[in-house]
């Protein structure tokens, strides 16, 4: 997937600082990726290459300007805020430098003069009807005082929004219509053209398109129709193709909210969604949990096996029993059994107090110990948590990244339909350039599933000692 080139965007101005440029690097941001602007604490922006670099103060990382600190959760420097004003800006930068010229710009300024047509009788009133014989625009009152006549109301008036479509005049032959659209190679930026050019001008020689093979020139109402079809059949799989990047995003959202705060969005039968709290069980010996549930599963665990440890200490060192004399029995066995392994594990040899305080140190030394494992294996999940959300978040940005872009080429291709067959046409190329830019990220985005890893699970498992 594609990201913006910061340097074609924008031109650095030596000795002045740029409000789209990290202040840390002085690169251009860029819309994903390691350029990517993030927000401090503190208000102040840089790019995730510059975050990751900061030095660590526990769970806080320092602004380099003001020195305010930013505290930083499981997911580090990906879990800090973007800055979307600017994100905003430099996509609209970019897709003003990669749009079909000025024309897609133009479209909306079109529809606008379209809406405020003036009548040609009087200039104060705003036409509403067309003449097709007259070519005149009219209002209501102009159009029936004008076409009263028996000859004259022969006219065929219609609706302003129905007029057909001016043809535009060659800019070499000014006063002859466009009306060929040449398809030579070396025509594609230029295709439209004149009888007089076909004939006699620049493109004489080239062959016409009609029943015969090899023609090279064809009217520019069947070639712009060709591609208002390619443009209306690619935008028919295009929106499905959202719909399943959209979902796919959604769904990593939540496995991300599940890692980070055991939550969830559920959606209901009705269609509308909510979020529920997760509770797992982390009393297994094999735990599929999120990240909190899994750091409680060990933190219980190592306490189980200390309480294990001290409950043996402490039969060990209480020799008052109460019950049954069987009972007693059974329990001055059990005692004999332990100070047996006890003695054969400890090698405890002297006075009672001596042996106490051996065992003392024994157990002692088995809490550090497991004080120690226990710290290593919450490092071990935290670092698997931290690497899994960077890569789950990796992705939802590429998605959020692929559903921006394809929605803006869609509607700027759709206004594109509305326009007429000689701005299709100039465009040709760069709408061509467009879709096969759409096909290609929902080609990448098939090959998606075989990387993508959406289970927020953290298999877990304890081996008895």
């Amino acid at each position: 997937m594609a990201t913006a080139e910061p340097r074609s965007i924008l031109q650095r101005r030596p000795g002045k600082s740029n409000v789209l440029e990290c202040g840390v690097c002085e690169d251009v941001f860029g819309l994903q990726g390691d350029k990517v602007p993030r927000l401090l604490l503190c208000g102040h922006t840089l790019c995730h290459d510059c975050l990751t670099r900061l030095p660590l103060h526990g769970r806080a990382i320092r602004c380099p300007f003001d020195r305010q600190m930013t505290e930083i959760g499981d997911s580090g420097v990906w879990g800090l805020k973007k800055n979307f004003a600017l994100l905003e800006l430099l996509e609209r930068l970019q897709f003003g430098r990669e749009s079909p010229g000025a024309l897609l710009c133009d479209v909306s300024m079109d529809t606008e003069k379209e809406t405020t047509v003036h009548c040609d009788e009087i200039e104060d009133h705003l036409a509403t009807i067309y003449c097709t014989v007259c070519s005149t625009n009219l209002c209501a009152e102009c159009a029936q005082s004008t076409h009263n006549t028996r000859t004259l109301a022969k006219h065929k008036l219609v609706p302003l929004h129905e007029r057909p479509r001016e043809k535009p005049m060659c800019p070499l032959h000014q006063t002859h219509a466009i009306e060929f659209a040449c398809l030579e190679e070396s025509c594609l930026c230029n295709p439209l053209m004149c009888y007089v050019c076909k004939d006699y001008g620049k493109h004489q020689g080239h062959k016409d398109y009609g029943k015969h093979q090899g023609h090279k020139h064809t009217l520019i109402e069947n070639d712009a129709e060709q591609v208002r079809v390619s443009i209306i059949d690619t935008l028919q799989h295009v929106k499905g193709f959202l719909d399943e990047v959209s979902d796919s995003a959604r769904r990593l959202g939540n496995a991300i909210q599940q890692m980070e705060g055991c939550s969830r969005t559920v959606e209901n039968e009705h269609g509308f969604t909510h979020t529920e709290q997760i509770h797992g069980t982390a009393e297994e010996a094999h735990v599929h949990g999120m990240a909190e549930e899994v750091r409680i599963c060990i933190r219980r665990y190592f306490q189980g096996k200390q309480t294990n440890k001290q409950t043996n200490r402490n039969v060990l060192m209480s020799p008052q029993m109460h019950g049954t004399a069987e009972e007693v029995r059974i329990c001055i066995c059990r005692c004999m059994e332990q100070q047996k392994r006890l003695a054969s594990a400890c090698a405890v040899h002297g006075t009672a107090e001596e042996a106490r305080v051996r065992v003392r140190r024994y157990f002692q030394d088995l809490h550090e110990t497991l004080h120690r494992q226990e710290n290593a294996a919450l490092s071990v999940v935290d670092t698997h948590v931290r690497e899994k959300l960077c890569s789950l978040k990796q992705q939802q940005e590429d998605m959020a990244v692929v559903v921006s872009q394809v929605t803006t080429i869609c509607l700027e291709c759709e206004k594109m339909l509305q326009q007429d067959d000689h701005k299709i046409l100039l465009a040709k190329q760069e709408i061509r350039s467009l879709l096969d830019t759409v096909r290609k990220q929902q080609q990448q985005f098939c090959d998606l599933p075989e990387q993508l890893n959406m289970d927020a699970g953290i298999p877990l498992t304890f081996t008895k000692i």
